[in-house]
């Protein structure tokens, strides 16, 4: 279970940051984005900490949480 939950936590992680990116940086744009962008981001960062919390795979989580976290930074910086 926790293997399964940081592999989706950094998959979603990976899916904000190039919505992120391509919101940000080409004109193309649709409805709700920003709804969408934020759903990823807490379902990434929900499924980092469960990842977390088992013990068999912290890193999987972790860097689920990592990338939650870098997609709400990136989003407030550009």
């Amino acid at each position: 279970m926790g293997r399964s939950a940081g592999t989706f936590a950094i998959v979603m992680g990976i899916i904000a940051i190039i919505l992120e990116l391509v919101l940000k940086l080409t004109p193309f744009s649709f409805p709700y984005a920003e709804i969408v962008f934020y759903i990823l981001v807490a379902l990434a960062i929900i499924a980092g900490i469960i990842g977390i919390a088992y013990d068999s795979s912290k890193s999987y989580g972790l860097g689920g949480l990592a990338l939650g976290i870098i997609a709400l930074v990136i989003w407030f910086v550009i």
